[in-house]
């Protein structure tokens, strides 16, 4: 009934802790460890209270993964989930194999940031209490700018800039200003 270690003839090894309970057993094809492994000054892992693989860091100390090749994360379950002490703020998911990249805390913004020179910077920030209305920092380059649906928008190309309506270009779709909000002023060369 107390501690004791089992050596088998194929090899195996098998270690029993007070009680009769196997802790570790060894055999040709591995080593089954029963209960939460505890290594340095209290790592664990182990199983959580819903059964999941649990890896826990001692308290104040990181986790690092690291690899002299890729690392892959691979769910089958479709879902990256981020939490801050056990609260959900993140989520990245496969949706019929879109890539979906979602805030989960209620009108909490997603920001991108950058190295500019050695300086921080908020290159664009996406309002999440505004329905994701998205603000650059500096300008936007681009080819396109359309309303959704089939409202109006704009083409820039070369040194034209030109109307369109459901994805073509479109004579009589565009109006500057209007009864309520008029132009100011216009120079034209």
């Amino acid at each position: 009934s107390g501690n004791k270690i089992f050596f088998g003839n194929n090899g195996a090894a098998e270690l029993y802790f007070t009680g009769g309970a196997k802790r570790l057993e060894a055999t040709s094809s591995g080593i089954t460890v029963t209960g939460n492994i505890t290594f340095g000054d209290g790592h664990t892992i182990g199983d959580d209270a819903d059964d999941n693989l649990a890896i826990a860091s001692s308290a104040n100390e990181n986790i690092i993964i690291d690899s002299s090749d890729d690392i892959i994360l691979d769910a089958g379950g479709g879902d990256w989930k981020f939490k801050d002490d056990g609260v959900d703020i993140g989520l990245i998911a496969n949706s019929s194999s879109d890539l979906i990249i979602q805030s989960t805390v209620s009108d909490k913004d997603i920001i991108f940031r950058g190295n500019d020179g050695g300086s921080t910077v908020v290159a664009m920030t996406l309002d999440m209490s505004d329905a994701g209305k998205a603000s650059f920092n500096n300008g936007i380059l681009a080819v396109n700018i359309q309303g959704a649906g089939d409202e109006a928008g704009w083409t820039f190309g070369g040194t034209a800039i030109n109307p369109r309506k459901n994805g073509s270009a479109a004579n009589g779709t565009v109006d500057i200003g209007s009864s309520s909000a008029k132009i100011k002023r216009l120079y034209l060369s």
